[in-house]
């Protein structure tokens, strides 16, 4: 399971004929977009460890501390941990539009039975995930160390996230 691979599911899964499409392939389009961008997070969470850890290193991401961390990031357009790098990267800051506006996204679609999706929703679900990956991807290249940050926050418990706040 990649993020292109995942990328590419969301697309065939999605409506793009005539009429009015079914609401299961909708919103399950929507849940796959965000669950690319989540994976390519996980890859590059466990990017730092052994070939054989990766696989439980991946799963160390949990969706509310990338939330919270993505949050505190898009809305302060810093990453806290860093002292001598106050301005975060804007490559990271589309990341974190993407991941939060997605992760709106796929909880309505996911658990909002009120939710009534429309193929914008999910072309822009889908276009998300494609930004959002691809500015990951040029995060690690254009501020690794900035990056490798956020992963280590998303992966911290809330307490010792708050510790890296205060830098103590």
């Amino acid at each position: 399971m990649t993020p292109q691979g995942l990328i590419e599911v969301a697309e065939s899964i999605s409506p793009t004929g005539p009429g009015r499409p079914a609401q299961a392939a909708l919103r399950r389009a929507v849940s796959t977009a965000y669950y690319a961008l989540f994976t390519a997070l996980t890859e590059e969470v466990a990017r730092p460890f052994a070939r054989r850890t990766r696989p439980a290193a991946r799963r160390l991401l949990d969706h509310t501390a990338a939330y919270d961390v993505l949050r505190r990031l898009l809305n302060t357009g810093r990453v806290p941990w860093l002292e001598d790098h106050p301005i975060c990267q804007a490559d990271l800051i589309t990341v974190a539009n993407a991941y939060l506006a997605l992760n709106v996204q796929r909880r309505l679609a996911d658990y909002d039975y009120t939710h009534i999706p429309n193929k914008d929703d999910t072309v822009k679900a889908i276009d998300y995930a494609k930004v959002g990956i691809g500015a990951l991807r040029k995060a690690r290249d254009r501020c690794p160390e900035q990056l490798d940050i956020v992963c280590v926050a998303m992966i911290a418990s809330g307490s010792t996230r708050r510790r890296m706040v205060r830098g103590v």
